[in-house]
């Protein structure tokens, strides 16, 4: 799938919506609230691990992202829930080898029948500060500039450095994504010895996107510019052939879609997602839509693509910008100006992609329960 997006642009909520399929408008008090926003998924939410427990009695998670810990709920559902980030001291990074080996120690022991698992990579992620022959396999001429830590980048974060800095960096994150890489492949090896890799579905994905100064500032949460919000999706499905398919799609989309592919019922409007089995077998095509939101309380962002259409709102503290993403896949000029009045023909087009995020605001997660997740904005 070449055109997915992430319904949140950092790890708490976005993870929250992909295992949930809802999405993340949660209420207006977050608007008032500082640092990044999580939401707590209580025991009784409907999830991805809770939905398929008959059918697959080992579920497990092993995760190497701090965020996703008993105390937000991502613990419900799953069977076996490792926090390998707890094998490390805290905020020290958490190696990709150490997911994939407790994975593969989980797997060779685990009970016969039908199983779920998660793996949670935090690379590519900073810091970014794979081992060798990674940290030097891309761009080596343009060492010695940012060595992928927080002390070298911090001061960086929210103003541009030069153009050497800005390729090392991103030859370093490159270098963190030829690890996770590796680090998958072996996992893949594992499935093939075991004689299991031609009965698994296999699901490659991000939970956000990362950003290199395109918009002025580096990584994540910030915005939904493309670089935040649009992320890779790959499903691997044994016996189905392979295709490409563009048009965009939703991450709320993945949980009723291994749901769909596993045979599993899901009751009509519990989730906000669709399954994309038809799109896969080519009876169908996606839809133009998709939402999104930031991850920066009090800084509320939310965005829809329509089309080749991309609309940001900022609920007044900047004027909104449209974006054709046809002519502009960086989004580098709105067709807003920044002095009102628009030109008619763009001030119909805001109209109607305000309109989608009204309704979509008002639609909450999606679902129509009105099952809330309480809130935290506690770091990390």
């Amino acid at each position: 799938f070449t055109e997915v997006y992430a319904q949140a642009s950092a790890t708490p909520l976005s993870m929250y919506s992909m295992l949930s399929s809802r999405y993340p408008i949660l209420e207006e008090d977050e608007y008032s609230k500082s640092g990044e926003l999580a939401a707590v998924m209580p025991a009784a939410l409907p999830t991805l691990p809770g939905w398929a427990s008959e059918r697959f009695p080992s579920r497990a998670a092993f995760l190497a992202n701090r965020w996703l810990r008993e105390e937000l709920g991502f613990h419900h559902g799953w069977s076996t829930f490792d926090k390998v980030f707890e094998q490390v001291p805290p905020k020290a990074p958490i190696p990709a080898n150490l997911v994939t080996d407790a994975f593969l120690g989980w797997h060779a022991n685990e009970p016969a029948g039908p199983w779920l698992s998660w793996l949670h990579y935090l690379e590519p992620h900073a810091p970014y500060t794979p081992p060798e022959p990674w940290f030097s396999m891309f761009d080596p001429e343009i060492r010695g500039h940012s060595d992928g830590t927080g002390k070298t980048m911090r001061e960086w974060r929210t103003r541009k450095p030069s153009p050497e800095f800005i390729r090392n960096t991103i030859a370093l994150y490159d270098g963190n994504l030829a690890w996770v890489d590796s680090e998958f492949g072996r996992v893949v090896d594992g499935l093939k010895r075991s004689g299991e890799w031609d009965r698994t579905i296999v699901v490659v994905t991000s939970d956000h996107g990362e950003a290199f100064w395109e918009h002025g500032v580096r990584g994540h949460g910030t915005h939904v510019y493309e670089e935040f919000v649009r992320i890779p999706l790959l499903i691997r499905v044994p016996g189905l052939a392979p295709k490409r398919v563009d048009g965009p799609v939703e991450l709320v989309d993945l949980t009723p879609t291994l749901l769909d592919l596993a045979g599993e019922f899901v009751p009509q409007g519990s989730t906000a997602g669709q399954s994309l089995v038809e799109i896969m077998a080519g009876e169908t095509d996606p839809t133009e839509l998709a939402f999104f939101r930031n991850h920066k309380n009090g800084y509320l962002e939310i965005g829809v693509r329509r089309g080749p259409l991309k609309y940001h709102y900022y609920f007044g503290r900047h004027v909104p910008e449209l974006f054709d993403l046809g002519a502009d896949p960086g989004e580098q000029t709105s067709l807003v100006p920044d002095q009102p009045p628009a030109p008619p023909e763009i001030g119909t087009l805001m109209l109607g992609m305000q309109d989608l995020l009204e309704q979509w605001v008002q639609a909450k997660s999606g679902t129509g329960d009105d099952f809330d997740p309480a809130l935290t904005g506690a770091d990390s």
